[in-house]
């Protein structure tokens, strides 16, 4: 609802393409006050188990690691990520973009699988409907899920990821 998802899947290839466009009612600085900060993204992001930055490395970039877990019926596959992160912003637009790096404070764990971001993004715009303000959201990933990923948890990830934007939206709306 209110979203509009695609998904592109490329031949002979491990990479899932998702984007995500849709409007949160909300003005863009709300938005990107909420994205900017780590600690909210669990509220919203439901596979997300755990996310921390493990290094600063200044002008709105940072090393992040995070834990995602899917399940489906019985299945869990929790799988991890270590990405570099930038923001920045410029003519009223917001822009978060990441992909993965190999980082000494992001090993590999033992039953989690590695997972690959080629390119994340999140792109924030300030939209006048009517007389008021709203975002125009929308979210991009490429991303390798790793190995032995069931096609069962591919699909529900293809529903879920690009869906963050409306689980983004019922976060922010009821704290406006």
């Amino acid at each position: 609802k209110d979203v509009v998802i695609y998904r592109k899947v490329l031949d002979n290839s491990p990479i899932h393409c998702f984007l995500g466009v849709g409007l949160i009612a909300a003005p863009v600085g709300a938005v990107w006050r909420v994205v900017g900060d780590l600690n909210t993204r669990r509220h919203y992001d439901r596979t997300l188990q755990d996310i921390r930055t493990v290094s600063t490395l200044g002008r709105g970039a940072r090393i992040v690691h995070s834990v995602h877990e899917t399940s489906q019926c019985f299945l869990k596959q929790p799988r991890d990520f270590c990405c570099l992160l930038q923001e920045g912003s410029q003519g009223g637009k917001y822009i978060l973009a990441g992909q993965s790096v190999s980082h000494p404070s992001c090993p590999l764990t033992a039953g989690v699988t590695r997972g690959h971001v080629s390119q994340c993004g999140l792109v924030l715009e300030p939209v006048i409907q009517g007389n008021k303000e709203v975002t125009r959201v929308a979210y991009l990933i490429q991303v390798d899920l790793g190995p032995s990923v069931l096609p069962q948890l591919v699909n529900l990830a293809s529903r879920k990821q690009p869906h963050l934007i409306t689980y983004l939206a019922n976060y922010i709306t009821p704290h406006l």
